[in-house]
């Protein structure tokens, strides 16, 4: 191994040491903040929704504390005090009985949840520019697919939007792309993620592009399938070796489609 073009970001010092350890044990302690989130949110499924996934992102924080002061993460910092701010208000307004002022704040926290949603590609090129390869960088990335997958969940966004951005040059937007189609298959797009499967711009987005392909092999036709297992075929031994978890990421793509082919 998600929108208009963000701003970009300067450049960040090095990961501090550490890192993983810190992720480990921010982890725990997030899992209360989600459960905060489910004491007050309504009976409407869409807010409830939206909820959890503010607790979602302040999960993030948690995980990434010392990598929230080491990169700016394109404002990620500032949106997810805001979305916290605006939790906790939501919940004091519900408690004062006020339901207005709390749908008002779970508004304002999903308008918040949507600018973080744009912010993901920002924040997948300046982990990859500045982390230093190995498998420390894979973990925090996959960690930063992990959320963008969750926060697919409320991303406004069409199917012909997502191809869109599968389709571009932008690294950030490929990948995000990805992580929407793997946890919204309504957003899929059969022919660009076959295209991201033949032509990916690095073994991370490479990994992501055989997993999504292997979830849509059932729902691909025979031609799609055929050409899928052909192109897998030809990468064997060429772009990765036997021993990477990409060859086995390509094993289970040749098994879905063959059970696909009956």
């Amino acid at each position: 191994m998600p929108p208009s073009q963000p701003p970009s970001t300067p450049r960040s010092r090095k990961l501090p040491p550490g890192t993983l350890q810190w992720i480990a044990g921010g982890a725990g302690g997030a899992a209360l903040v989600t459960g905060a989130v489910a004491v007050f949110t309504s009976g409407n499924e869409a807010g409830t929704t939206a909820l959890l996934t503010v607790g979602a992102l302040l999960l993030l924080v948690g995980m990434f504390g010392h990598l929230v002061d080491s990169f700016e993460f394109n404002g990620t910092r500032v949106n997810l005090r805001k979305a916290a701010e605006a939790v906790a208000s939501a919940r004091r307004a519900e408690l004062d009985g006020d339901r207005d002022e709390a749908a008002r704040l779970r508004e304002q926290a999903v308008a918040i949840l949507e600018e973080d949603a744009r912010a993901h590609a920002t924040e997948y090129r300046q982990l990859r520019t500045d982390l230093p390869r190995g498998r420390e960088r894979t973990q925090v990335l996959e960690q930063l697919m992990d959320e963008a997958r969750r926060t697919a969940a409320t991303l406004q966004a069409t199917p012909e939007q997502v191809a869109a951005w599968l389709r571009g040059d932008d690294e950030g937007e490929r990948v995000t792309a990805l992580a929407a189609m793997r946890q919204r298959p309504d957003l899929r797009d059969p022919e660009a993620v076959l295209a991201a499967v033949a032509d990916p711009r690095s073994a991370f987005e490479h990994y992501h592009a055989m997993k999504l392909a292997a979830d849509m092999a059932g729902d691909l036709g025979p031609d799609q399938r055929r050409r899928l297992a052909a192109t897998v075929e030809a990468q064997r031994g060429l772009r990765y070796r036997a021993t990477s978890d990409r060859w086995r990421m390509s094993e289970q793509v040749l098994r879905e489609v063959a059970a696909a082919d009956g």
